[in-house]
């Protein structure tokens, strides 16, 4: 059987045919990214699961990240749960226009918030993480070290973007952000 997939691409037909701004993306810059972020990381993706949000109403992601180095931010631990909202539940998707979807074996910089702005202290079982402006807050890096960004669009701000540089540059260059 086919998967039924719903694809929620933030209403392009609608926002495309309006004549305001409302949903469009706005590229983000790596000083951007980095003062708004609580935490950047590099890591590999260990595992993704997907269920259904609480209200029944979204299907979430969370992703285990296996954290090899910390370039922003304080965590002490060797694993992050990163949370997004998209994936598969049974026969039935959610594909969100600007998030892209983590994939175990991934390695990846990672610009992470806590969600809903959650206290590190106050949640006891796991601290929850997304990712700061969706797929603009996520970097894949390849084997030659090259840090690229793909999975979303923008209709401004593109020459802001930084993309398909060495890591360590992109490392230098989140280091030199004075929050």
């Amino acid at each position: 059987m086919k998967r039924h997939i719903i694809t929620i691409a933030f209403f392009c037909f609608w926002v495309a045919s309006s004549s305001q701004a409302f949903g469009v993306m706005m590229g983000l810059s790596t000083e951007e990214l980095t003062k708004s972020s609580d935490l950047i990381v590099i890591g590999k993706v260990k595992s993704v699961e997907s269920f259904w949000s609480e209200d029944g109403k979204f299907i979430i992601s969370r992703a285990k990240v296996i954290v090899h180095s910390v370039i922003n931010g304080k965590w002490d631990k060797d694993i992050i749960s990163v949370e997004y909202v998209g994936g598969e539940v049974g026969d039935i998707g959610l594909k969100v226009s600007d998030v892209k979807p983590l994939k175990q074996g991934e390695n990846l910089l990672l610009f992470l918030k806590l969600k809903n702005g959650q206290k590190q202290k106050m949640v006891k079982d796991e601290i929850h993480h997304t990712i700061s402006g969706n797929a603009q807050g996520q970097y894949t890096i390849n084997a030659r070290g090259i840090a690229k960004k793909d999975g979303f669009s923008v209709m401004q701000g593109r020459e802001l973007i930084d993309n398909d540089l060495p890591l360590e540059i992109l490392i230098n260059k989140i280091r030199a952000v004075k929050k």
